[in-house]
């Protein structure tokens, strides 16, 4: 970004400077350049604070400089004032460490956590207690079935369903929570403003009507596969609880299981006949003692 490099912060605070504070125009500068993640970032950021180690960054005083020129390529002012553009135009509303929609449950990813997220619907959702539902997208009959009694069951009594926007298990428990007239978050793993699968997109309405849409990366960003792992272990690592319906043993649900189990939460697992692939990831969960056995909204509520 040339000169524009040295003068990106003050370019976006005279653009959004009335709207926003400064540490949350540096947070969505860092956020359109980083790929989530990114713990010498991260370790920057705790150290010297978002604004100061942007300008660090800026001024090539970061420790590593090849790692440094690297996100100077991808930062740029348009990109930074295009996020935060599409944020108030849209009712985006950014959330950084020092807002009270923060998840407090994001400790355990250190330096990995998410610089920022951008979030619609109800900010005050996702410091609650949620429980993540989880599974493959190829689901059989049986997994949606049992998917769709445990989310109903689990938000008629109140608690949040927390899950992925994938096709599967996902919608399922989403769409299960919703017309049982619970609340219900969707993690994304693209920019709010590209919803993905496009087939979800009304889905994804009714959630923030009646819940929240949440995602760490900046309007504008598309979805690659390997950020579907990323959002897999922020679901993980989110949510109170983790409840793994149908998983095969590739499946990103076990992603996200792991995740829960490194951050200290606790994993239900649905079993499933041992001759199944589509509950290869569940049996071995069990095997492990990664998980324990569910087969009721009362067994997950004593995990």
């Amino acid at each position: 970004m040339d000169n524009g490099q040295k003068s990106v912060t003050r370019m976006v605070a005279q653009a959004f400077g009335d709207t926003y504070d400064e540490d949350t125009l540096a947070r969505v500068a860092w956020a359109t350049a980083l790929e989530p993640g990114d713990q010498r970032a991260g370790r920057l950021i705790a150290k010297y604070g978002a604004v100061e180690a942007l300008d660090r960054l800026v001024a090539g005083q970061s420790a590593h400089m090849e790692w440094g020129n690297r996100i100077l390529d991808r930062l740029s002012a348009a990109d930074v004032v295009s996020a935060l553009a599409v944020s108030l135009d849209r009712g985006f509303v950014v959330v950084t460490p020092a807002s009270s929609s923060w998840p407090q449950r994001l400790e355990p990813l250190t330096s990995a956590a998410p610089v920022a997220l951008w979030l619609r619907g109800d900010g005050s959702l996702l410091p609650e207690a949620t429980i993540a539902i989880t599974g493959s997208r190829d689901s059989s009959e049986h997994g949606r079935r049992v998917c769709a009694e445990l989310a109903s069951g689990l938000a008629s009594r109140g608690h949040v369903v927390f899950s992925g926007a994938g096709y599967g298990i996902d919608t399922v428990a989403l769409i299960s929570a919703l017309e049982a007239g619970g609340r219900t978050i969707a993690l994304l793993a693209s920019g709010l403003n590209q919803p993905f699968p496009s087939g979800n997109v009304d889905l994804l309405e009714d959630i923030a009507e009646n819940g929240a849409i949440v995602t760490e990366r900046a309007p504008g960003t598309k979805p690659r596969d390997w950020r579907f792992l990323r959002r897999n272990q922020l679901l993980g690592t989110i949510a109170a609880k983790c409840i793994v319906v149908e998983a095969s043993a590739r499946s990103g649900a076990i992603v996200t299981a792991e995740a829960a189990l490194a951050a200290g939460r606790p994993v239900g697992v649905v079993a499933g006949p041992a001759d199944t692939q589509a509950f290869a990831g569940n049996n071995r969960l069990l095997s492990e003692r990664k998980g324990g056995p569910i087969t009721s909204v009362e067994e997950v509520e004593l995990l």
